[in-house]
């Protein structure tokens, strides 16, 4: 699967990428079905969402039902421009940070920290960080080892030092 277009959560006064979709678990209870036109938002819509006093509110939404016409927040929620989201539970992911590996699927890159949100029904319950920087110094112990070694087949390094 191609890396996907997120949507985004204003949280703490920034806005952030998310790693998960919490409009799809109302989705799949109603016979709504938006089209894909990219393989980058295979969804066929992108929202946006606030994290405010606890509570977890959908206020944006845009969804395409076909190649010439897409519709808004309205289409789901007629004359709302907040919902609280109480359809959801479940671990928000957002990252933080500089980039420290790209994965060309979903949403699997790796940033500096990851922050997660668990929600229930709406509800900010708990959250926590995960610093991710010990991948930096993996990746640099790696990188130094493939500089001192001589690639010689798919399978087998030797030493330079000879």
């Amino acid at each position: 699967m191609t890396a996907q277009l997120s949507d985004i959560l204003h949280y703490q006064g920034n806005a952030h990428s998310m790693c998960n979709e919490p409009l799809s678990k109302y989705l799949n209870d109603r016979p709504i079905k938006f089209v894909m036109l990219s393989t980058a938002l295979n969804r066929g819509y992108r929202a946006g969402w606030l994290l405010s006093e606890n509570k977890l509110y959908l206020i944006d939404l845009k969804a395409h039902l076909d190649h010439d016409n897409y519709v808004g927040l309205d289409y789901l929620f007629p004359q709302q421009e907040k919902v609280f989201a109480d359809w959801y539970s479940g671990t928000i992911k957002i990252n933080q940070g500089d980039l420290i590996k790209y994965v060309h699927s979903g949403y699997g890159s790796v940033y500096q920290r990851s922050v997660y949100l668990v929600i229930e029904k709406g509800r900010l319950i708990n959250e926590y960080v995960k610093n991710n920087n010990s991948l930096i110094s993996k990746a640099r112990r790696i990188l130094e080892k493939l500089t001192t070694r001589k690639y010689v087949n798919d399978y087998m390094f030797i030493d330079k030092r000879e």
